[in-house]
């Protein structure tokens, strides 16, 4: 498969090295964003390594516009400046392309939205990149922690607590990598149900500490927190089970490797690689085949993301309110939001009818022994409004019927998950 890569980050790096080394794929071309200019390029995503470095000799850098007619998939970067990539995202979908987007695009779940409506339109497929999630160690473990309880299993969790040590804690970084580190947290402790966070202020550019306590289903707990960089490890991950926990670290905060610090399990795990990661996003696509079982936890697709982002969405407000938010999770079809936009145009034809009539009844009676000419007019039309009002009443009942012809596939007009109880606005 054909892969062209448009813009650098260390997901996007990481990505490239394992389609690079890959035997059945290659990368054809490289692009710029829209409106960012990644200078030697070839150096960013070999990252010092010969080998990568001899393999992008052949690739080219083309123009964004090209990236369609050479490629079958395009691997797209976050920007590092506001919104760059999500022009790029939307030109593609609109393509009809295969887009890997680096995770999270953007911390608005509406952007999020707004591609999926456009690719489900155009026939495009997104699939998002956690480069955390292609790591070969944390890959065993979550085969391990999500299988069905067996002899030396660490089911059911009990709770997951995630540490970031980081150099840079501004805010956008660090509720980035909390958008990423979500995904991996609702895979191990389920749908989160609640978040509750303390730290800076809201609006803050700073990010020097944040605390997140989660609740996920079946009352498992996750805790997430950002702390100044210590020592050589990057991330700590600990899980903890009914009956012992395990724990991973990850050495650099430009590798998404991850080693076990436990060495109590003798058990053997199949080993994972690169090829395994670039054939699990592949089968990440909607068109790829139905029959491939994915492992649970392993991947993640675009509404997992939105999720994601979603409960960040959710953490801010957490901020803000100084309290614990409550989140839900409705997905909503478009079925269901031609029913939604049916029923609150029928409850505003309702009242602007019945309105109407009562203004026109008043109408009539002020028209009664008066020479006003206007009013005179008005008590003429009385007999006719029934009638149309009638007609646009039952215009719109018939409206009712196109709800029969909308696909029952699995097109949807985009999640709306995440949304806050009224409690908490």
């Amino acid at each position: 498969m054909k892969f062209a890569f448009v813009g650098v980050d260390d997901q996007t790096r990481e990505f490239a090295a394992a389609v690079l080394c890959h035997a059945e794929h290659r990368v054809v071309a490289f692009a710029c964003l829209s409106d960012e200019a990644t200078t030697n390029w070839r150096e960013a995503l070999a990252h010092g390594d010969e080998r990568l470095r001899a393999k992008l000799a052949d690739v080219d850098e083309v123009e964004f516009a090209r990236v369609p007619e050479l490629a079958e998939v395009a691997v797209i970067a976050r920007a590092e400046k506001g919104l760059a990539a999500i022009p790029s995202v939307r030109n593609l979908a609109r393509a009809g392309m295969r887009v890997v987007v680096s995770h999270p695009l953007s911390l608005s779940p509406l952007d999020l939205y707004e591609l999926e409506m456009i690719a489900d339109d155009a026939g495009g497929q997104l699939v998002p990149l956690v480069a955390m999630l292609g790591s070969p160690e944390l890959e065993r473990t979550l085969r391990e922690v999500t299988a069905a309880t067996s002899a030396g299993g660490l089911a059911p969790i009990e709770q997951v607590a995630m540490q970031r040590y980081a150099t840079e804690r501004t805010r956008q970084a660090v509720l980035a990598t909390l958008a990423g580190d979500v995904v991996l947290l609702r895979a191990l402790c389920g749908e989160i149900e609640s978040v509750s966070a303390v730290g800076p202020d809201f609006a803050a550019e700073q990010y020097p500490n944040l605390n997140v306590q989660m609740a996920g289903s079946g009352h498992r707990l996750a805790r997430w927190s950002v702390e100044p960089s210590g020592g050589d490890v990057a991330a700590r991950l600990t899980i903890v089970g009914e009956d012992k926990s395990l724990q991973l670290e990850r050495a650099s905060e430009e590798s998404s490797a991850w080693r076990r610090v436990d060495t109590t399990d003798d058990a053997e795990s199949q080993p994972v690689g690169p090829d395994d990661w670039v054939d699990r996003v592949i089968r990440s696509f909607p068109a790829a085949d139905a029959n491939v079982v994915p492992v649970p936890g392993s991947e993640s697709n675009w509404r997992a993301a939105t999720r994601a982002v979603e409960i960040v969405e959710g953490v801010q407000d957490s901020l803000r309110k100084g309290r614990t938010i409550k989140l839900h999770a409705e997905e909503q079809g478009e079925e269901a939001a031609f029913k939604g936009t049916m029923a609150t145009l029928g409850c505003g034809l309702l009242l602007g009818a019945t309105m109407l009539l009562c203004g026109l009844a008043l109408a009539e009676q002020f028209a009664v022994g008066t020479d006003i000419p206007v009013l005179k007019r008005i008590s003429g039309m009385t007999s006719f409004w029934p009638y149309a009002v009638l007609v646009v009443l039952v215009v719109f009942l018939l409206f009712q019927l196109l709800r029969f012809v909308i696909p029952q596939s699995g097109t949807h007009v985009a999640s709306q998950g995440g949304r806050r109880s009224n409690d908490d606005s």
